[in-house]
């Protein structure tokens, strides 16, 4: 149930956070990117709060009781099989970034997959009129080997700590029984201590392993989860007062640059100055590719210019974005 929650808050607020990114980031993200980041992200980050959280929690539980134990039955013991442990630490921590790394470039390679099949069936009927069915199966299938090859990367990495620290305990338990037989010899541990200590040595082993596991999948979730909580915490580019006041009808442009966000290199305008006032009726008229939509697109607050002043007064401080005008830009 817990999963299940975290899983639709994410989708939730992602959605609604993506409802109001900017135009520019619409632009320049493919849908199947952001559907890939909605869906096996948080799916990625419900898996570990379901299962391995849970178990992390309760190995951490049962190695703090198995050391108190063994710490009673005998300290120099104790001391004896901890000794391996930092070597586990340290290759745990070493490992857990590349983890992390590794499945964040999953995640980057499941939604280039994504997007890959989302543009394909979308212009499915293009593809046709020119026979590139195959060449579009072709580099989805390049997409999704990638994806494979990242994650085969990431479960070698995960595969190195529960391994370490497999070697690390069961060198513990070699040393438990070499130094603790010469303590049963002479005399300062009986066997039925030694026995009980070697049985707690093995439920910590065993819960030790149990953390390594949930550790290497928390940092998978981090890397999975990196893009999703990235999106949520994309503050919304725009705010508006939610009333509307009464209508001035004027507008203007000065000295206005603009290229779009995708295409920075083309400037479509440069240096327009534009007023037009209460009851007048302007056309514009030129060329495709000229700028006429994007003189609608920046008054309506779609895109913000790249320089000059643009002064929207049909609905005075409010954002046109939100069934506003009343934005002022002034970027010189």
């Amino acid at each position: 149930m817990a999963g299940e929650s975290v899983s639709a808050s994410l989708r939730s607020r992602a959605f609604s956070s993506l409802m109001l990114a900017s135009t520019a980031f619409h632009d320049s993200a493919a849908t199947g990117e952001l559907l890939s980041r909605l869906s096996a992200d948080a799916e990625a980050l419900q898996r570990v709060v379901t299962t391995h959280a849970l178990n992390g929690l309760r190995g951490v539980i049962m190695v703090g009781g198995c050391s108190l134990a063994m710490v009673s039955l005998s300290p120099k013991l104790c001391l004896v099989s901890f000794a391996t442990f930092p070597a586990a630490v340290l290759l745990s921590r070493h490992m857990g970034k590349r983890i992390k790394a590794r499945q964040r470039a999953v995640q980057e390679a499941l939604a280039a997959a994504a997007a890959e099949a989302h543009s394909a069936l979308l212009n499915v009927r293009t593809l046709r009129l020119f026979a590139a069915e195959r060449l579009a199966s072709e580099r989805y299938d390049e997409r999704v080997r990638a994806a494979r090859d990242e994650a085969a990367t990431a479960g070698l990495y995960a595969a190195a700590v529960e391994s370490g620290v497999g070697l690390a305990m069961q060198s513990s338990l070699l040393s438990v029984l070499a130094v603790g037989g010469q303590q049963v010899l002479d005399g300062a541990l009986s066997y039925g201590e030694l026995s009980s200590f070697f049985m707690y040595t093995l439920f910590l082993g065993f819960n030790a392993g149990n953390i390594a596991t949930a550790y290497a999948e928390l940092r998978r979730a981090a890397g999975a989860s990196e893009r999703v909580l990235a999106l949520i915490g994309r503050p919304p580019p725009l705010t508006g007062s939610g009333t509307l006041p009464d209508c001035r009808g004027e507008f203007a442009f000065e000295n206005l640059r603009f290229a779009y966000p995708t295409r920075p290199a083309e400037t479509i305008l440069d240096g327009l100055s534009l007023r037009v006032r209460q009851g007048e009726r302007v056309a514009v008229i030129g060329q495709s590719g000229s700028g006429k939509s994007t003189l609608i697109s920046l008054l309506t607050g779609l895109y913000e210019p790249a320089g000059g002043r643009h002064i929207a007064e049909i609905w005075p401080r409010l954002a046109l974005y939100e069934l506003a005008g009343g934005r002022v830009w002034d970027l010189d």
